[in-house]
């Protein structure tokens, strides 16, 4: 019996700070056709990263280098780096592997100076990828994607969406998923609060954020509530504060505590 033909494999080196962006990337490559891999979905429990990520580079395709402003200062991405270029040397001459991808105006490492780039944020940078990424597919004999599904992900996607595939609803969870996490990582109180209501059967709560923690969730807590996952509503800043405080409402509350556990499991 023949096997199923693969997906394209594609490694996603970046910035832990650029997580979100990244985050969207992966799911739009996932609907596309490709088989991206992100550390956060596809790393197990119990993996070590020095054998897991090394081993995800020598399998990939292709490595895509995600490139912002502050990729420069994560010095610990110059051994991702470093594996890309070792990988990429063992590679037919000509072969479409290591992409440089600017999430937004930024400089290419000197390393990763002599492979064009692509810039994402531009209106025809995604569709350029996917070109590149369909080249490469057919060089190395695996699936080149689904034509139909090359169109950006749309902000106001949500789980209830009509007529969404299973595949869409998963994307959607994913997202939503990555939205709890981020708040989880970057406040002590909000996350907390959600978990403590949905242990509890309370559909209500609020919680305290500092000013610059918040503008840093603001497009996490958006995706939730577009999500209908949770309900948001923020009182009025009060002179010299340095926190606002926060209310919710939970929403659809067996999908929230599904993702609660989910997370709760293997993000301690």
């Amino acid at each position: 019996m023949t096997d199923s033909p693969r997906r394209l494999r594609v490694f996603l080196c970046h910035a832990w700070c650029d997580k979100p962006s990244v985050r969207k990337l992966y799911v739009r490559l996932r609907r596309a056709g490709f088989s991206p891999w992100l550390d956060e979905e596809d790393l197990l429990p119990g993996e070590e990263w020095d054998q897991a990520i090394p081993r995800a580079v020598r399998t990939s395709d292709v490595v895509l280098v995600c490139l912002s402003r502050a990729f420069s200062t994560a010095g610990y991405k110059q051994k991702e780096i470093k594996l890309a270029l070792d990988a990429a040397d063992q590679q037919p001459e000509g072969s479409v592997f290591v992409i440089p991808a600017k999430l937004e105006e930024c400089e290419v490492p000197e390393r990763l100076g002599r492979w064009q780039w692509v810039e994402l944020y531009s209106s025809v940078g995604y569709r350029k990828l996917i070109q590149s990424l369909r080249l490469r597919a057919r060089a190395v004999s695996v699936l080149t994607g689904d034509d139909q599904q090359d169109h950006p992900l749309r902000a106001d996607e949500r789980p209830d969406q009509q007529r969404a595939s299973p595949e869409e609803i998963e994307m959607a969870v994913l997202l939503l998923r990555g939205a709890l996490l981020e708040i989880k990582r970057k406040t002590h109180g909000l996350y907390p609060a959600i978990v403590s209501c949905v242990r509890s059967g309370v559909d209500h709560s609020e919680a305290q954020i500092r000013e610059g923690t918040l503008e840093s969730i603001q497009a996490d807590l958006s995706l939730l509530s577009k999500g209908r996952l949770l309900k948001f509503d923020f009182a009025p800043p009060e002179p010299d504060d340095i926190a606002r405080r926060i209310r919710f409402r939970l929403q659809n509350v067996a999908l929230l505590r599904s993702i609660v556990d989910e997370i709760e499991a293997t993000h301690h």
